[in-house]
């Protein structure tokens, strides 16, 4: 009897390990704050609804030092710092998926990835929030950060439409700094692309 449980205990502890060992794990960090000049009088006065929507899939191993609500909330204050001149109304997630109303322009930007991880297992946390980011390609044997937003705006009857992906790897030289860098690395790159498009969009309604 002693020699079946010994053995039941053995497999159970061998297919434990085999399983944390292949297990995906994420890294986040909150971005650091990006320096952008202010474009003040840029839509002077408008209001514009904004719905920040996390859709990644994020692994609770590895180091998660960010929540949800910190990176939307970084990526709301940015544009708030950058456009002093529009007045944004945050909305819930719920908005994300409904058609934007007709009193205001509204903009979405789905989150499909702002996370970091070692070869391929970044792949694994990006999430659907509409587009394809299907040509992000991760190498293997390296630090890889991804940052991948899905940016719509809408004004009335139209739409305009914006996918924004970068990644940054990085040699396993400094550990998780190698990762840290590379996913601010990725953000500014995506925050630099998400202004450009905003840029024309709010010029449209001046």
């Amino acid at each position: 009897m002693n020699h079946i449980y010994k053995y039941l205990l053995s497999a159970i502890i061998l297919l434990t390990t085999i399983g944390s060992g292949n297990a995906q794990k994420h890294y986040v960090w909150c971005p650091d704050d990006v320096e952008v000049k202010p474009r003040a009088g840029m839509a002077d006065g408008a209001e514009v609804g904004l719905v920040v929507y996390d859709g990644r899939v994020i692994s609770k191993k590895g180091k998660i030092e960010c929540s949800s609500d910190e990176v939307t909330s970084a990526i709301a204050h940015l544009l708030e710092k950058v456009y002093p001149s529009v007045r944004f109304a945050i909305l819930n997630d719920s908005a994300y998926y409904k058609k934007g109303t007709h009193d205001r322009p509204t903009l979405k930007i789905g989150l499909s990835a702002y996370h970091a991880g070692f070869g391929v297992d970044v792949s694994t946390g990006v999430g659907i929030v509409g587009g394809s980011f299907a040509a992000m390609a991760f190498p293997k044997g390296e630090w890889n950060a991804a940052t991948a937003l899905y940016v719509q705006f809408e004004d009335g009857e139209s739409s305009t439409e914006k996918e924004i992906s970068n990644v940054a790897s990085r040699p396993n030289v400094l550990g998780y700094k190698s990762a840290r860098k590379g996913l601010q690395e990725s953000y500014e790159k995506s925050v630099q692309q998400l202004l450009f498009f905003l840029d024309k969009e709010l010029a449209k309604i001046q």
